[in-house]
């Protein structure tokens, strides 16, 4: 029973809005027990908040000892040192946000129920910071029981959050008179009671006396017996296997159970039956009605012997007949024990091979359903001989245009739309990342896509694999974010006036296809889905058809692989010109703003790709620029100088009805690992300037992590620079609204997001920051003067400061951000798609891992 609560706020006492304050949680613990008359002798339990950091658990424990010393002395009794249990649920649970104070009172429910004082969770030392000599409170370092007392047990539940608020709630142990052996209710003095038991079959009936036995064995308070016999009467399902017998006590009840469950073929005084039901759960007997008004008689005149031998039988019994107006309590009595019989299907390693093989997955490129409780999860299993794997430097790597269609059929089963050739819907993929590709070599490999769904809101995918030890994380191949998809207007283009317009020169796959080669990019028959593409201003328009040797796979597909690893290959025609000895590295897509499905692509379609105006920009700007050595950059060569650029790109069918509409398709170069690894070789290589593409001196940086918007800051203004971009990443807010001396509790932070941002620091800076930080250090100027006076060495290592090393030109992009390796831990989590991703420790080669390089 909660017997009171109280809340109150820390006011201008505490620290921070963010920081615990004894004496506000001391004042409102005391105000609770004391408007309810509470002897805190006989508080024997606290259950406490406990956020697991050196100041905020400090704070509690003196609150709880501080007021409880308070209400002895004001009452005049004294408490007996470490008698009241201090414990906590949090190490068993985690953080459960707003459902975290429940989760405490469900514990000190089952606590009472139990009588049991449950220890903190791996508890191993004592914080050395709290006093524990000679105070009323005792931390639960051990389970133990907790004994029962003349008064009823107390029990107190306290929290707290990071705006300030906190609260307390006393918990009185509940006693139900009724469930204590006494006065009968009118009709049943001098009367057994009349115990039914039933169930599917033999075991089951001995496994249900077994669990009555358990629990009258069990109970704290003993039940009254007429209050069983009722629930068991009308609380309970009749079934096949019935047995019945009388008793006159609970004692007699227990000895007859024991009797049952040992030896059931040897007992006497007992009804047993079984009942042949039909389809519809009824007995035959149930069918006539001759016999109800003898049956009603004997309900009334109390002939529990007929009514038992009847029940037996099938009859059905009108049992509250058999109380007259004043009946007993239906009380909590054992479930039905239901048979543990395990009914999984029982899987094997070669599961998703035999899938493929046999043609029963659910799609090409999506085998099966292995969600379970933790993820919302598709497999399925490649041997890189299928259409959609090419060779690439040497190893078999799925197509980057599969990694859509994956995320496409994963997307649509999730929300349930229909096929889009059964209806208008669409499909919308955002914030597309191509991350680890997916490569092969010679041994198949199973590939996952975790999805994480809320309500409301897009769905986030990962497509992940395992990683190859054991003790590593799995390694994520993709990622975005989808959702359904409905066009305003149908687009259309005019391909016939578009050829008109686009003249600057024709290219054919022949030429296409051997420059291709000549890259390391090996495409087959199946991936030649290119016919001829024609090149103009700043646009591509190219004809696409898919190839014979994979027309019959059509059908599975919307985005064909084959189709839309075509229309990325044309892109290459705003990057080179035919034959172009300067294209030594192949092309990736990279990342892609977004994807709008509409339609099913056809056999034939053409592709329109355009450089968009945020993409021309940086190349307009170079132009006429001289650059270190003092030459002119063309327009034409800052393309393929940058090592990457942007497209936006529709796909239409022959008559122009646009079914795929692509955003913001990042194009980027492939770089070798051995040419990734020479810091020199590529700091000497210029690039844009991330502020408006102005040239400036610095020094020659080989750190992990200094960004391109460091280059030239000192030590302090890099940890500033460096919290403000985690800050925006974290929060969704832009770098101008991040003041450096604004409280973080202003920018929307609570006690969950905190403790997040907590262990974000100790991952990016590899040093164990705790929530309690954030109490004394509370703003961005805060926290960069503590990492430069605490971590002042590790910090210099960390950005690799060199005062004086030569000073080299570099320019960088304002989309230049070093990108990092993804691994997935193994509970699901999506990143942003503006997330920095690792690079390889040299911070002028930040490249995307096999797939593309990009310099700095």
């Amino acid at each position: 029973m909660i017997k009171n609560t109280a809340v109150n706020y820390n006011g201008q006492g505490g620290m921070s809005m963010a920081a615990p304050y004894i004496a506000s949680h001391s004042d409102l613990i005391q105000a609770c027990y004391r408007e309810v008359g509470i002897d805190p002798r006989n508080i024997d339990y606290i259950e406490a908040q406990g956020m697991g950091s050196p100041v905020a658990d400090m704070a509690e424990w003196g609150a709880c000892n501080q007021a409880l010393k308070a209400l002895a002395k004001e009452q005049g009794v004294v408490l007996e040192p470490g008698r009241c249990r201090v414990s906590t649920l949090k190490p068993m649970a985690g953080h459960m946000n707003s459902a975290s104070a429940l989760g405490a009172l469900f514990k000190i429910i089952c606590s009472l129920q139990t009588n049991t004082l449950h220890k903190i969770l791996d508890f191993t030392e004592i914080n050395p910071h709290l006093d524990t000599v000679n105070q009323p409170c005792g931390l639960a370092v051990r389970t133990e029981e907790w004994p029962k007392r003349n008064t009823l047990r107390l029990a107190g539940l306290h929290s707290y959050g990071a705006s300030g608020n906190n609260a307390h709630v006393v918990i009185e142990e509940y006693l139900d008179e009724s469930k204590v052996e006494g006065p009968k209710s009118k009709g049943t003095v001098d009367r057994p009671a009349l115990i039914v038991l039933s169930a599917k079959n033999e075991d089951r009936l001995r496994v249900y006396a077994q669990n009555l036995l358990d629990y009258v064995h069990l109970r704290p308070l003993t039940p009254r017996l007429e209050d069983v016999a009722y629930t068991l009467q009308v609380g309970r399902q009749a079934m096949e296997e019935r047995w019945s017998f009388l008793v006159k006590s609970v004692h007699e009840l227990t000895e007859k159970l024991e009797a049952y469950v040992k030896a059931p073929a040897e007992m006497d005084g007992f009804w047993r039956g079984v009942v042949k039901t039909d389809p519809n759960g009824m007995t035959p007997l149930q069918e006539g009605e001759d016999s109800q008004e003898s049956i009603d008689r004997w309900v009334i005149k109390g002939e529990l012997e007929k009514l038992a031998e009847l029940w037996s039988q099938g009859f059905v019994i009108d049992w509250n007949k058999l109380y007259g107006d004043t009946k007993p309590r239906r009380i909590r009595l054992p479930a039905y024990p239901f048979a543990n019989e395990r009914y999984w299907i029982q899987g094997n390693e070669d599961c998703g091979l035999r899938i493929a093989e046999t043609g029963k997955e659910l799609h090409p490129l999506v085998h099966e359903n292995t969600s379970d409780v933790s993820e919302l999860r598709f497999s399925s299993t490649f041997t890189g001989q299928e259409s959609f794997f090419a060779v690439m430097q040497g190893q078999k790597v799925l197509l980057a245009a599969a990694y859509l269609e994956l995320a496409r059929v994963a997307l649509e089963r999730a929300v349930g739309v229909g096929s889009l050739e059964e209806g208008p819907t669409g499909m919308q993929i955002k914030n597309v990342t191509w991350a680890d590709p997916i490569a092969l070599n010679g041994q198949a490999k199973k590939i996952n896509i975790g999805l994480f769904v809320q309500e409301d809101r897009p769905i986030q995918y990962e497509i992940y694999s395992e990683a190859e030890a054991p003790e590593k994380e799995p390694v994520v191949h993709g990622r975005g974010v989808g959702m359904p998809y409905l066009p305003n207007e149908t687009a259309t283009l005019d391909i016939p006036e578009m050829l008109g317009k686009i003249n600057h020169y024709r290219y054919g796959a022949e030429q296409y296809y051997k420059d291709f080669k000549t890259m390391g990019s090996v495409y087959g028959s199946e991936h030649r889905g290119l016919e001829t593409v024609y090149v103009g201003d700043q646009e591509v328009l190219a004809k696409l058809s898919l190839p014979a040797s994979v027309l019959e796979t059509q059908d599975p597909y919307i985005l064909h692989p084959a189709l839309i690893d075509a229309v990325f290959q044309a892109c290459m025609g705003l990057m080179m010109e035919p034959g172009d000895p300067a294209l030594l590295k192949p092309f990736f897509p990279f990342a892609m703003d977004k994807i709008e499905i509409t339609g099913k692509c056809s056999a034939s379609m053409w592709g329109w790709i355009r450089a968009p105006e945020s993409s021309i920009e940086p190349v307009k700007q170079a132009i006429d620029r001289d650059d270190a050595t003092g030459r002119t950059v063309s327009e034409g060569e800052s393309a393929r100088w940058l090592g990457f650029h942007k497209f936006d790109i529709d796909l239409c069918d022959d008559k122009g009805q646009v079914c795929v509409r692509m955003k913001g398709v990042d194009i980027r170069a492939y770089r070798d690992p051995v040419e990734r690894a020479t810091p020199e070789a590529i700091c000497e290589v210029p690039s844009l300037e991330e502020d408006a593409g102005q040239v400036r001196r610095v020094g020659k940086v080989s750190g992990q992590r200094r960004q391109p918007g460091m280059r030239g800051l000192s030590i302090e203004e890099c940890v500033t620079w460096d919290l403000k971009e985690l800050l925006k990443n974290f929060l969704k807010v832009p770098s101008d609204k991040l003041d450096v001396d604004t409280h973080l509790t202003d920018f929307g932070f609570d006690s969950v997001s905190l403790v997040k941002f907590a262990k974000l620091l100790t991952e990016h800076y590899g040093h164990d920051i705790t929530p309690s930080l954030f109490f004394g250090h509370s703003t961005i100027e805060q926290l960069t003067h503590y990492f430069l006076t605490e971590h002042l060495e590790a910090v210099q290592g960390f950005y690799h400061e060199d005062a004086g090393t030569e000073n080299v030109p570099v320019r960088v992009t304002a989309e230049d951000r070093p990108t990092e390796r993804i691994t997935r831990s193994g509970r699901f989590r999506f990143l942003p798609h503006d997330t920095n991703l690792g690079g390889d420790g040299t911070d002028c080669d930040y490249w995307h891992e096999r797939y593309v390089s990009e310099v700095a």
